[in-house]
């Protein structure tokens, strides 16, 4: 381990010059995952005073691209700065894609550089919530999370780099210590994605005790046909974004039901009439249920 200790005013002069380096956003982006870079020092005992120099630096090159800059910003502060610890460089220069031997340092910079609180997807929140203290088996949930989620998109941060990573990491987390989100916490983020697109009247019932089939239900409505359809397309690249695939779908937006099978939950989607027609709330009303509330509202 380098013994090297970096001192306030050597950290205060990198901020400085990422500060007149980069984008205003980029910099408030930065001083939000050195604050959770920090909380994760703490939770997983990963070194400070290295991670915060680290923390700093990540982005001082963002403009370079996204698969390059991290080589670049570290390329840049071993010449420039003098920093020659081998786990700051490490930690800079895969913090968006990650590799198979990760030092904790690279691992806690990247949880943090992902769910910094200023992060505008709505996977981000629920990920936090279920990070444990086992620094590998959340690393692993959240690789799986971006890749699902860059796989869907066509972004190109995710290569083979980033699959050694997540290969790695299911070599090292035994299937019992995996961490995967609750059925529930994925049908919220599948209610809000619906939400979002103007559905309404958003019910979750939890029919697990009494359905052999599924765990959930997901209800709502919309004002058209063509907005059903819309908001069939939006269940399911939610989904594939999460991870899920679609099983089944039955219907169209014209016959104003859309039941979309994700195995444990089920997504209805309906009509006024037709939902009022059906009234699937009173055949599960034994069930426990919760309407969703509009974030918009």
């Amino acid at each position: 381990m380098n013994s090297t200790v970096y001192t306030r005013e050597f950290k205060d002069k990198l901020l400085q010059f990422v500060k007149d380096n980069v984008k205003q956003t980029r910099y408030e982006h930065t001083l939000r995952v050195i604050a959770k870079a920090k909380e994760y020092s703490e939770r997983y005992r990963a070194d400070w005073d290295r991670l915060e120099v680290a923390a700093i630096f990540h982005d001082a090159y963002r403009h370079e691209g996204n698969l390059e800059h991290g080589p670049i910003a570290a390329d840049h502060l071993e010449k420039d700065w003098s920093v020659t610890d081998p786990e700051i460089l490490e930690a800079v220069r895969y913090h968006t894609i990650g590799h198979a031997g990760a030092s904790k340092l690279t691992m806690v910079l990247k949880l943090a550089d992902t769910l910094e609180d200023g992060r505008p997807f709505s996977e981000a929140e629920v990920l936090r919530k279920a990070l444990t203290d086992d620094l590998e088996a959340s690393m692993l949930l959240v690789m799986q999370r971006i890749k699902a989620y860059v796989m869907k998109s066509g972004d190109d941060r995710f290569n083979e780099t980033s699959q050694g990573f997540i290969d790695w990491l299911k070599e090292r987390v035994p299937q019992d210590k995996e961490i995967s989100m609750s059925i529930k916490e994925t049908a919220l983020q599948v209610a809000k994605a619906l939400d979002a697109k103007k559905a309404q009247d958003i019910v979750l019932i939890n029919i697990a005790e009494r359905s052999g089939f599924a765990d959930w239900f997901i209800i709502a409505d919309a004002a058209n046909s063509r907005l059903l359809e819309a908001l069939a397309d939006e269940a399911e690249d939610k989904m594939a974004q999460i991870g899920e695939e679609l099983h089944h779908k039955e219907g169209v937006g014209e016959s104003g039901w859309i039941l979309l099978d994700f195995g444990d939950i089920i997504v209805n989607l309906f009509t006024k009439a037709k939902r009022d027609y059906y009234n699937i709330e009173k055949i599960w009303a034994d069930c426990d249920s919760e309407q969703y509330v509009p974030e918009r509202n």
